[in-house]
């Protein structure tokens, strides 16, 4: 995968600030039944940070927000429920590769936790506008459109309030 080059950011603000921005965007948790379910449905036992993430702000639209690097191209409005990730999981989110799971969607791409660590997941950017440009088909996948963004889902938490709306 490739690394989008770090861009400048304003200062991010503590956690309870982060986790207050979050919940004003309305989401809804999920219960730990439902992520027991998606583990077994993905075969991954599923990292810590992500169960936290799902089960305290778990799935709904936002306003919609631009992903960094995509000069405007890619953009976030939603974080997927728990019957679209399962509906969609290796079958509808084109050209995503194994090991991936797509969790939040918008224009262009779709934001995806890496599978594989048990406690932190690293957050990428599938830029489909770059599969076009692969000229790939619909049934292909590719390690080539997947950008890493965020070392950890802490990281994209904190800053996901800084991504400017549209």
């Amino acid at each position: 995968c490739r690394r989008r080059r770090p861009t400048a950011r304003p200062p991010v603000a503590d956690r309870s600030a982060t986790m207050e921005a979050f919940q004003s965007e309305g989401l809804t948790p999920w219960t730990a039944l439902q992520v027991q379910e998606l583990a077994a449905h993905v075969d991954h036992t599923l990292p810590a940070d992500l169960v936290r993430f799902l089960t305290e702000q778990g799935s709904g639209y936002v306003s919609m927000r631009v992903v960094p690097g995509t000069s405007g191209n890619g953009m976030v409005g939603a974080f997927c429920s728990f019957q679209e990730i399962v509906d969609r999981f290796g079958a509808d989110y084109e050209w995503v590769p194994p090991g991936y799971l797509a969790f939040a969607y918008g224009a262009g791409g779709r934001l995806c936790v890496e599978l594989g660590s048990e406690t932190t997941s690293r957050i990428h950017w599938a830029d489909f506008d770059l599969g076009e440009e692969l000229g790939l088909e619909a049934s292909d996948t590719s390690e080539a459109i997947m950008e890493l963004l965020f070392d950890s889902l802490e990281e994209f938490m904190a800053d996901f309030g800084n991504w400017p709306i549209v």
